[in-house]
C-alpha cells in the first residue's frame, strides 16, 4: 500500500494520544515515565509504551513490540492475528468485516463466529484465521456512537484492550487492527 507521510503519522499519534489524555490512568495498573516515555501496565503482561509522537512500543509477556502505521488490505497481512470491527451477533458483514470473512472462508469463519456470539460492545473474542495468512481473527465490537456520554469512550478503549488480551492468551507476537 501507500507510506503515510511524516505528518500523516504523526497526526495518527497525536489522535492516539489525545484519546490517552484524558484517562485518569484508572484503566491502567501503573504508569511511570523515565527518559520521556510514559509507560502504561495495562494488565499483567501488557504494557504500552509512548515515547515521543511516532515511537510507540507494547511490551507484551515481557516482549518488546513495535507500533507501527501500515497502510495495506488486512486481509494480506502475515501476522498472528488481524483485529475485526464486528457487530455483537458476529455476523459477516459489509465493508472490512465482510472482506475479512471472504478471504478466511465465509462458512468456516462464520460457523466460528456463531459458537461464541454473541459479544457485547468492548468484548473481544478470537477465531482461527481459516484462509487467511493471519493465524487468529480477532473479533471485538465497538460502541454505536450516541453523542459521547453513553459509556462509548469507555467501550472503545476496552476494545483495544480486549483484543490485546485475546492476543496474549493466544500468544500472538503481532498483531494488525
Amino acid at each position: 500500500g501507500d507510506d503515510l507521510s511524516e505528518s500523516d503519522t504523526k497526526q495518527m499519534f497525536l489522535e492516539m494520544l489525545k484519546m490517552l489524555k484524558d484517562v485518569s490512568f484508572k484503566d491502567f495498573l501503573e504508569v511511570f515515565i523515565k527518559e520521556n516515555c510514559w509507560f502504561l501496565k495495562i494488565s499483567n503482561a501488557i504494557w504500552l509504551v509512548v515515547s515521543g509522537f511516532l515511537s510507540v512500543e507494547f511490551v507484551i509477556g515481557g516482549v518488546l513490540m513495535p507500533f507501527t502505521i501500515v497502510r495495506q488490505d488486512i486481509t494480506k497481512m502475515k501476522v498472528d492475528a488481524i483485529v475485526n470491527a464486528a457487530n455483537t451477533a458476529l455476523k459477516m458483514g459489509g465493508g472490512v468485516c465482510g472482506a475479512i470473512f471472504k478471504a478466511a472462508g465465509e462458512s468456516e469463519l462464520q460457523t466460528a463466529c456463531d459458537k461464541l456470539a454473541p459479544i457485547k460492545p468492548g468484548d473481544a473474542v478470537i477465531t482461527p484465521g481459516f484462509g487467511l495468512p493471519a493465524k487468529y481473527v480477532v473479533h471485538t465490537a465497538g460502541p454505536v456512537y450516541r453523542g459521547g456520554k453513553n459509556g462509548e469512550e469507555e467501550q472503545l478503549r476496552l476494545c483495544y484492550i480486549n483484543s490485546l488480551k485475546r492476543a496474549i492468551e493466544n500468544k500472538c507476537q503481532s498483531i494488525a487492527f
